[in-house]
This record gives C-alpha cells, structure tokens and sequence, in this order.
C-alpha cells in the first residue's frame, strides 16, 4: 500500500508532540508516531499488531465502523472518537481520536491518518471525584483511581488484587456479581450499589460499567466509572419519608369519613332504640353497618400488617383454575361466562401462592361486579420475554379515564360500596413480587387488567 513518503510529511509525523498514526481500512494500525508510543508505554512494533478499536466493546467498534464506512462513502470528511486506551501499565488513557481519509487520484480511499490526543487530564478534571476501575474477569480488582480515597477513604494500592465484591454491602453483592455473567451483546450500563467506607459506614455509588471482550466474546476486563450519590439518596429517601406521612394522612382521613358514615346510621337507631320507636326491621340495617364496619377494618389491616412473602414454585394455570371454580357459583347466577385462554398448560413462577390468589380473587370480583347484565370474562396468560403475562378482560361498563389513574388510592373505588382498599392491596402484593399491574377502560367499553410477573428462566 503507497504511504505518504513526503519528507516534510515524515518529519512532521516523527516531530508531532500529539499522537499520530496511519492506519488501514480496517483500522490496524500501519504506522504509529513516537508521541503515540510513549502515550500508551508501548514499543512501536507492539502496538502495530493492534488497530484503534483496541480495549473497545463490541457496541463501540459497531459505532466507529458506521462512522468509518461513512467516511469511507464520502459522507464525513472527518470522524472524531473518544476512547479509553489501556496503557501497559494497566492505568486508562482517555483519548480524542480524530480520523481523516487519504484518496487516489480516482478518489479511492486507501487508508487513515488518525490524531490522537490525550485529554485523561480533561477527563479526570471533569470527573474529578468519579472512580474510575477496571477488574478482571473473577472480579480482582487491576486499577483503581487516586479518587477513591476522597469517597471512599481507602488508598488504591490497599485495595488491587482483592476481589472488588469485597467492598460492596452483602444485600448488593448479588447485583455486582451478575455483571461478570451478562451477556457480551448489552451496552454499558448503570447499576448502584453500596460501597464500604474505610470507616465502617456504606456510601452510595451510581457506577457506568462497561464490559470489554475479545474477538470470541469472552471478558478481557470489566471498567467501571462510579460517583458517589449517598446525598441524592438521602434526599430520595427524606422525600419518600414525606410521601408515605402525606398518604398516612389521606389515609386516615378516608377512614374517619368511612367509618363515621356507619357509625352515624347506628347512633340513629341507638337513639330510636332509647325513645322506644324502634322497628324490627332496622335491626338488619344496624347489622349490615357493623358488617361495613367489621369489612373495613380488615382490609386495612391486611394493608398495614408487614406481608413478608413466603415464595414458592408455583403453576399459575393451577392458582387461576381454584379461584375460577372457586367464582364460577356467583358467576353462573350472574349469567357471566370465565373464559380461559392460555397458550400452554401450565406457567410456573416463584410467588406466594396465597397472595396471588388475594389479586386474582379482588380483579375478577371486581370484573363481574361491572358485569351486572353478565356477559364474558375472558383471563389470557401468555410470556411476553422473561415476564408472564396475565390479562383480565371484562365486559363491564367501564371506567373513566380520569378515574382509572386513581385506581389503588386508599377509599377511591368506582363501585358505590367499594373502599378501594382491595386494588390497593393488589398493587402492593404485585409489586412485592417484583412485578407491575396495569388498568385500561374505556366507557361503555369494558376494563382490562394487565399483571406481568417476572418468569424464570426456562430451559
């Protein structure tokens, strides 16, 4: 291949104090200047068997090559990069990598002429409290940052060779760990976790990782960039602290007024009772108010006992089958039809069998009290990725959309008797389980309740 042989040229590439380099269509490096060499630690010869994806992810040499095929289709007449190198002493040199392309005289592009320009110290003065890590592949720890004794008071040297989910908090340890078995086609991503202070104390990190892999797909080295945001979590949690006094609040305000309601119908006959006026007949309207009473007390107590969930392997096909038996009575009486339609025989998940069928139970009675003209309740289950899907569609006559935000609000309920507390309960029970529940309706139209529950694995 017709190098640029220019004296003045050769000269000016040999003398350049920033990084140069000629560099194929592939991107190998062809020839590297002295300034270049001495940038990484490298001997020139060493450094002609790598090409300027070197120490790049997958997901990066991707993205330089659709810059690079961009220039190579006359698209971009420059393309410029940012890249961490690893230096042969295991530190990282962050660079700014600026690509030009040479041509013939037929406009055929032959090859790169890259400059390469340090800029750790702009990094590091921008970034200047970040940690920045890389480890091996068993989570040794090769090279922490000067910074990590300002967050976390510890000296980088104490801490190279040792495992680095030694410092983490146990309850996060899990988390890390999963970073070595991730799959080699993910981009970086954040994770946070808490990290042991020299002192004995946790400090919160958001970390950037990043997993560098050879050409096979296996891990070369993991890089982590991580800030410490113990205030931003103390100011998260403050403002939780306020969310859950304001919903105490609203709380016990529904519960005064719900109460009070029943309560004041018995004072009323109480006093009928006391002037002899009473009639036979009020006493079931006294027993049916108590009865209210009694009901909402215990709902609010299964709200606010902790609800520790005991998981087990379950077949929600199975769980579903008991509590449709269990409301198919009350629904034949009802003229409502419960169809179900599951795309395999059985679906199993890791949940409390129990709760699980609390939610059932509370969105199917729920489905055929909006049912009062019958109609059909049709229950679809079916994987959408590593989640379970679990639809509930009714015939019902819906809810308004401003409504159906507030559905799981303490005594908002769209039924006249409803206390609202049974959705509420549902919702915790879900999201207990790591899972999400979503309501749509429409007027006139009918309401469908969506529940995706994490799915393990299945071989």
């Amino acid at each position: 291949m017709p190098l640029i042989q220019d004296s003045l040229f050769t000269i000016a590439f040999q003398s350049s104090p920033i990084g140069m380099a000629l560099a194929d269509l592939d991107g190998r490096w062809l020839q590297v200047n002295p300034a270049f060499c001495d940038m990484l630690g490298y001997a020139e010869e060493e450094l002609l068997a790598f090409s300027f994806h070197m120490d790049s992810s997958l997901q990066e040499q991707q993205r330089s090559l659709e810059r690079i095929n961009q220039m190579i289709a006359g698209e971009l007449s420059v393309c410029r990069l940012e890249k961490g190198y690893l230096h042969r002493k295991g530190h990282i040199v962050w660079v700014q990598l600026s690509l030009t392309i040479v041509r013939d005289e037929q406009s055929r592009p032959l090859y790169f002429i890259a400059h390469i320009q340090d800029v750790s110290a702009q990094m590091i003065a921008a970034y200047s409290t970040d940690i920045i890590s890389y480890a091996a592949p068993d989570g040794s720890l090769q090279y922490v940052s000067p910074s990590i004794k300002t967050v976390l008071g510890l000296e980088p040297e104490e801490m190279i060779g040792q495992n680095s989910l030694s410092f983490i908090h146990p309850e996060d340890a899990a988390a890390l760990q999963s970073v070595y078995e991730r799959d080699s086609s993910e981009e970086a991503f954040i994770m946070t976790y808490r990290s042991r202070h020299a002192d004995g104390h946790y400090v919160w990190l958001e970390t950037t990782v990043r997993t560098i892999r050879d050409k096979t797909g296996v891990t070369e080295k993991i890089i982590g960039i991580a800030r410490d945001i113990t205030e931003r979590k103390h100011a998260e949690q403050l403002m939780h602290d306020s969310e859950k006094l304001t919903l105490a609040g609203q709380l016990a305000a529904g519960i005064a007024h719900e109460i009070r309601n029943p309560l004041t119908a018995i004072k009323g006959f109480f006093q009928l009772l006391q002037s002899g006026k009473m009639k036979r007949d009020y006493y079931q309207v006294i027993q049916e108010e108590f009865l209210r009473i009694e009901l909402i007390i215990n709902e609010l107590l299964v709200l606010a006992k902790p609800q520790a969930v005991s998981c087990d392997r379950y077949d929600i096909v199975a769980l579903l089958d008991d509590v449709t038996k269990l409301l198919e009575p009350q629904a034949i009486l009802n003229n409502i039809q419960l169809q179900r339609r599951f795309e395999e025989a059985a679906f199993h998940i890791e949940c409390d069998g129990n709760q699980m069928k609390q939610v059932f139970i509370n969105v199917l009675k729920n489905a055929m009290e909006a049912m009062p003209d019958g109609g059909d309740i049709v229950i679809s289950l079916k994987p959408v990725g590593n989640l379970l899907q679990i639809i509930v569609q009714d015939q019902g006559c819906g809810i308004a959309k401003e409504a159906v935000k507030r559905i799981g609000q303490p005594f908002f309920s769209s039924k006249e008797a409803g206390t609202g507390l049974g959705m509420m309960v549902s919702f915790k029970i879900i999201e207990e389980h790591g899972g999400s529940m979503h309501i749509e309706s429409e007027l006139g139209q009918g309401t469908s309740v969506a529940i995706l529950l994490p799915m393990p694995s299945r071989i």
